[in-house]
């Protein structure tokens, strides 16, 4: 898989990485109203919370082997560019200083990551910020229908189909 300094020069890294960020909201609003028309699905014996997790989960299925046919190791090897374009693209993001291939397995630099507070700072923020997004983002309208609240109204108001 690629990283984002095999494929953007350092200068484009932030506007992309920011970017990429802002989706995150989009993104969000896209699954929530997707969750709240799912969970509307009454005439089936499936309850609306496992549309739910199939849709969204066959949706994330889909979106990753795309990604993976498509993405390329690099520059060097794309296939959606020429030959030529795959020579500017590489001499582009030499100006990075990193090497374009590194298979070998170092156990020291293992270590040095694993060692490294802004790995576990990372971690931290990527599983919290994805934990909360993601099960209030696919579930939040079943959350709030369960608490009592009716589509439709100004507030708390008892559920008359129950």
């Amino acid at each position: 898989m690629p990283s984002i300094p095999s494929i953007l020069t350092r200068k484009g890294q932030e506007s992309r990485t920011m970017a990429w960020g802002a989706m995150q909201g989009t993104f969000s609003i896209m699954g929530g109203l997707l969750s709240y028309g799912l969970g509307h699905i009454t005439n089936t014996s499936i309850p609306s919370w496992k549309y739910i997790y199939q849709v969204m989960s066959g949706l994330s299925l889909l979106i990753g082997i795309i990604w993976i046919i498509l993405m390329s190791e690099g520059p060097h090897n794309a296939k959606f560019l020429t030959e030529e374009e795959r020579v500017v693209s590489v001499i582009r993001v030499a100006c990075n200083m990193q090497g374009i291939k590194g298979h070998e397995w170092k156990n020291y630099q293992a270590w040095h990551v694993i060692k490294d507070p802004k790995t576990w700072f990372l971690v931290a923020f990527v599983f919290f910020s994805m934990l909360l997004n993601g099960g209030w983002t696919n579930f939040g309208s079943l959350v709030i229908s369960g608490l009592g609240f009716v589509p439709g109204t100004k507030g708390f108001e008892p559920d008359k189909e129950k």
